[in-house]
């Protein structure tokens, strides 16, 4: 995958991306920052992640990772993690273009957002 043709074709469906200098591009949707993380060593491979959406104190570990799995098995595609003290959600999946990371990227964000609403609802 190719990170400057990447962030070029975001920037052209109105994504404000930025690359950064690990294989990462950052934006912004709907008040929240997101990263794609790409991998040199495996160009098809591509992660979507919301990270830090919640955070925690250790004595709440075992909620944490109960809720994630919760939340994990009910929404499509995304998955939680628990990194103390912050949880992160992300989609992962394998891709050939560009045209196609930018053509699931909003189905990606729907996915992202559902698991994390889920999370936070198993949490609160």
């Amino acid at each position: 995958m190719d990170m400057a043709k990447l962030v070029k074709k975001l920037k052209g469906e109105s994504y404000n991306a930025i690359a950064g200098e690990d294989d990462s591009i950052s934006f912004q949707h709907e008040g929240s920052t997101y990263l794609i993380l790409l991998d040199s060593k495996d160009p098809q491979y591509v992660r979507i992640v919301f990270p830090n959406f919640w955070t925690f104190k250790e004595v709440e570990r075992t909620t944490m990772v109960m809720a994630a799995h919760t939340a994990t098995s009910d929404i499509k595609a995304a998955k939680i993690h628990v990194f103390d003290p912050n949880i992160w959600a992300a989609v992962e999946f394998y891709s050939t273009t560009e045209a196609e990371v930018v053509a699931v990227l909003k189905h990606c964000i729907a996915s992202l957002q559902a698991v994390a609403a889920k999370f936070v609802t198993l949490v609160s």
